[in-house]
């Protein structure tokens, strides 16, 4: 007798597939998402280690160790992150040291991770606060960058804000390495509906400006670039000048952003600038 050896139908093969692209369709997000959080958890046990390493050097006062620049007199570390998707996969609060991503978010957790970007761990000596800040620098309206000396022996420290005078300012507390002929630049994304505290500032009649300082390896200011004003139109950028710098010489660069008090009569000087406009300029700052 002959068997009767039936296939599958053209219909049933494609329900078959129709059903494997939906579980692939599931699974792949969910996976992807799984990942990103590994990746997350990798980022956030580097950072605890930065961190313990940062306070550890801090409160046993080693002033000769890595962590600590002699010129900010603060102590600090920057991770890189291997997160590759902006913000956060996960929603729970994190804590590092102590510090919680949700009661301590805008004061001493701050901002949100950018891919392939990093994290620093600094503490300020000045104020006794550690601050962890994911994706770019902090900009810190409790210290400014002091000069000292003349002619060209001048040099800069990180001071404390009680040094008031024409020119008060904020600053980035930590000095950014920087190369010779990277062609490295600073950037101010342009002031908008998501800075209204630096908006205001300039509809009452002010500005803010950012400036730089090329410092060597002792502190000695290399480049002074004076002030450029940032914008409500467009992205402000600096290239990092080294016309002074000798080739392949190792240099960092100190930055400032001061709160002109008329931008139409810049003699008038700055004034000091506040916590909320200090948290918009970090959104909006970057090096690269």
């Amino acid at each position: 007798m002959k068997k009767n050896k039936r296939g599958f139908t053209m219909a049933e093969l494609l329900i078959v597939v129709a059903i494997i692209a939906v579980l692939v369709g599931i699974s792949i997000p969910v996976f992807l998402h799984q990942l990103e959080v590994s990746r997350e958890a990798t980022d956030l046990a580097n950072v605890r280690s930065a961190y313990a390493a940062v306070m550890t050097a801090a409160n046993s006062h080693q002033k000769n160790v890595s962590y600590y620049d002699e010129a900010t007199q603060c102590y600090s570390a920057t991770v890189e992150l291997v997160q590759k998707v902006d913000g956060w996969a996960t929603k729970d609060e994190m804590m590092i040291g102590g510090i919680s991503s949700v009661k301590d978010r805008g004061d001493r957790w701050r901002k949100d991770p950018v891919a392939g970007s990093y994290c620093t761990v600094s503490y300020n000596t000045f104020s006794n606060k550690a601050i962890i800040t994911w994706g770019g620098y902090s900009v810190d309206n409790d210290t400014q960058w002091i000069i000292s000396g003349s002619g060209d022996n001048k040099t800069i420290a990180l001071g404390s804000k009680s040094y008031k005078d024409t020119w008060v300012c904020d600053s980035v507390p930590t000095l950014i390495n920087a190369k010779n002929g990277t062609g490295q630049k600073l950037y101010v994304s342009k002031i908008d509906a998501n800075s209204p505290a630096l908006k205001k500032v300039y509809d009452e009649g002010g500005a803010i400006e950012i400036g730089y300082f090329i410092v060597d390896s002792d502190n000695k200011i290399l480049y002074d670039s004076g002030g450029k004003t940032v914008s409500l139109t467009n992205d402000v950028s600096y290239e990092i000048k080294t016309d002074k710098v000798a080739i392949g010489q190792d240099v960092k660069v100190a930055v400032q952003f001061f709160k002109i008090k008329d931008r139409n009569n810049r003699n008038k000087g700055s004034v000091a600038i506040s916590a909320q406009e200090s948290a918009e300029l970090e959104a909006l700052f970057d090096f690269k």
